[in-house]
This record gives C-alpha cells, sequence and structure tokens, in this order.
C-alpha cells in the first residue's frame, strides 16, 4: 500500500511538470481589468459551524469501472449518469446508474476526435466536454457518445475549466512560473478572449499549481468564480462590466509557508523539495454551488519529509476541509472529510456525491456516496 501511494505521487507530480514545464513557453495576449475594494473575512477571530453530512444513497459501480481519476454528473430524462475519466488506461465511460449500462465516450487516436491523454472532463447541456492535455484539444460529445465538435486552438496547458455556454468555456489555465492565469474561450472564435492574468500572485501559488488538482473556477453566468491554489481568497470576475471583486478569507486551518526563492531554479534542481512543499502545505482544490451556498475544497495538514529513496510520507495528517459561503460572502460552516488518493467530489443538483475506493476482507471497488447537507 505505501509502494502504491508513493507510486501516486511520483505519477501526479511528473505528469504536473510536464503540463507546468510546457506553460513556461507559452504566451498569450491579456485584457486589463479594473477591480473593486476587497471584503476581508478573517476565520481566526469567528466561529463557523460544522456542517452535517446526511448519507442519503449508496451506489456501487460496475465491476468494469477499474480506474477513476476523475467524474462528472448529469441527468437526462430523468436518467442519472456519471461519466468517468480514467486517465490510466486513457478512456472515458458513461455509467447508467440506474439500469448499470455503460457505453464508451469518445476512443484514443490522433485522428479527429480522438484523444491521447483525457484530463478534464465536465458536462452541462446533456453534453460531454473533453480536455486533451497531450493535444491540447477540446472534444464535445452528446449524450450517447456522438462527435459535437472539437478544437485544438487553445495553446496553453489546461488545469481546469467549466462550461459557461455551449459556445463558450471558463477557464483556469497553468502560467507555468509565471503562474495561473483565468481566460474564456470561445468555440465559434476559436480564440481565448478576455483573459485575466491573475493579480497579486505570490511565489507559493505559482509552486502549488504542480499540484494536481490545486486551484479551481465556477462559472454563473455573468460571474466566474475562481480561486488560487495558495489561499482561500475567491475572485469575483464579471464578464460583462470586466470588473473583478477579491473576497480576502483567512483561516488558522489554512496554512501556506513562504516561499521566497526562484520558482524556475526550484522546480528543476530540487525535486525532493518540491515534493515535500506540496505534501506539506494547504492548498484549494476546487469551488462549487450547493444551493444558495459556495464551497471551497481544501486540503490541508502535513504529509512529512523524505528520508531514503522510497520516502516516508504519512498522509494520516492529511484531510480535506470544505468551507460554506453564503451570497454574502461570508462564511457560515465548514465539514471535513478524510484525505484519500481515490476520492473525489462533486456536486450535482444540490447533492454532493463522494467517490470512493472501498477496501473490504477479500474485495474492493468504487462507490458513490450520496449526501446532503444539513445547514441550519
Amino acid at each position: 500500500m505505501i509502494f502504491l501511494i508513493i507510486k501516486q505521487i511520483f505519477k501526479t507530480l511528473i505528469l504536473s511538470l510536464i503540463i507546468f514545464m510546457i506553460c513556461c513557453s507559452k504566451s498569450q495576449g491579456q485584457s486589463s481589468k479594473s477591480s473593486s475594494d476587497s471584503l476581508i473575512i478573517d476565520l481566526s477571530k469567528k466561529k463557523i459551524e460544522r456542517v452535517r453530512l446526511e448519507k442519503i444513497e449508496t451506489l456501487p459501480l460496475n465491476d468494469n469501472i477499474y480506474h477513476v481519476s476523475l467524474f462528472a454528473i448529469f441527468h437526462e430524462e430523468e436518467k442519472r449518469s456519471l461519466v468517468f475519466l480514467d486517465e490510466q488506461q486513457a478512456t472515458i465511460n458513461k455509467l447508467d446508474i440506474d439500469s448499470g449500462d455503460i457505453i464508451s465516450i469518445g476512443k484514443g487516436g490522433r485522428g479527429p476526435f480522438e484523444y491521447v491523454n483525457p484530463s478534464y472532463v465536465r458536462t452541462k447541456h446533456s453534453e460531454i466536454y473533453v480536455w486533451d492535455a497531450m493535444q491540447l484539444k477540446f472534444i464535445v460529445f452528446d449524450e450517447k457518445g456522438n462527435e459535437i465538435r472539437e478544437s485544438k486552438t487553445l495553446t496553453r496547458a489546461l488545469i481546469k475549466f467549466d462550461v459557461i455556454n455551449e459556445d463558450s468555456l471558463a477557464l483556469y489555465m497553468s502560467g507555468g512560473f509565471e503562474g495561473p492565469s483565468v481566460g474564456i474561450y470561445s468555440f465559434s472564435e476559436e480564440t481565448v478572449f478576455e483573459e485575466n492574468l491573475t493579480g497579486e500572485q505570490t511565489k507559493s501559488d505559482r509552486l502549488l499549481t504542480i499540484l494536481r488538482g490545486s486551484g479551481g473556477i465556477l462559472s454563473e453566468y455573468p460571474y466566474i468564480f475562481y480561486v488560487l491554489p495558495g489561499s482561500l481568497n475567491i475572485h469575483v470576475y464579471n464578464m460583462i462590466t470586466n470588473e473583478e471583486k477579491v473576497i480576502e478569507i483567512v483561516s488558522p486551518n489554512f496554512q501556506v509557508d513562504e516561499f521566497d526563492d526562484d520558482v524556475n531554479q526550484f522546480v528543476n534542481t530540487n525535486r525532493n523539495g518540491l515534493e515535500e512543499y506540496l505534501l506539506n502545505n494547504s492548498s484549494t482544490m476546487g469551488i462549487y454551488r450547493y444551493q444558495d451556498f459556495l464551497i471551497i475544497k481544501t486540503i490541508n495538514g502535513k504529509a512529512g519529509s523524505i528520508t531514503s529513496s522510497q520516502g516516508n510520507f504519512s498522509h494520516d495528517n492529511r484531510y480535506y476541509l470544505f468551507y460554506l459561503l453564503n451570497n454574502q460572502f461570508d462564511v457560515v460552516g465548514y465539514f471535513k472529510r478524510n484525505f484519500n488518493f481515490h476520492t473525489e467530489y462533486e456536486i450535482f443538483n444540490n447533492e454532493l456525491y463522494e467517490l470512493v475506493f472501498q477496501e473490504y476482507d477479500q474485495t474492493a471497488a468504487y462507490e458513490i456516496h450520496k449526501y446532503s447537507l444539513n445547514i441550519d
């Protein structure tokens, strides 16, 4: 088990470093944006309530689901479906929860509508949006896996994206040593417009971008909400007025060591130090909508240090912490979950879905646990 954990750590770092290094050689134009006053929330001076999770359903998955890197959810004509991305096998499958039927979405290859390294998937409007990190290509399929559109005009490595509408995506891109950037991609124009390199970045933000899954972006027209890896601050960008507001959040549980050295040199010459930094600092890992609340997902705690070629990381002290913010961006609650490499989260139709790799005495399999949040 320790070997598998270490193997997963190295795989995560290698893939993320490849994306990071690609970004260092890419650049695009950027547009100016205006900023309004920031709102500051200090959680060290405020008590927030723990939110209770109530499990309302457990969904055992089909035995053909072997390895899941990411999943997405959508309903179609009263059907509940899960879309599973398996980066290890470079496959995408859609599972009908009620019938157990599985269909393949797209196929591997370098031809039209084919992918080599699918690394991110979202669903909206009964369409499945896929990002191929190797070919820098978007591919869109319908709910039956039929081809709709594709685009290979993006020249920046992509970390995450969210769907604005059928023509536009909100992008959270890796900026290499310059740090992450946010932009809006248009399929019809085949270009990124209103790209906004995020201001006030720290070197910690740039380093933590290497941690796979860090940061987050959420689109709710006319707003784009995004979080950088090295802080709890929420950036609220208005696509109509081109104005941005920042909600600054300080929490004693979210700890990031200041980094003052040269990021480029550190990444290229200090592999052990890089791993220790990534696994011993907090990072944001996503931003979601639940009813009238925004939820920020974070990873916290310290994993230890390397003392041998095998390493001695312990993830017992690592954990996920989710912060809930109301419409006035006030933090009103939180809930905590154990850290696990095989655990993923999605929120859909005001329900929290937790994908877990459940180990039993003789077998192990993926399960989906569905929760409601009891918010007073």
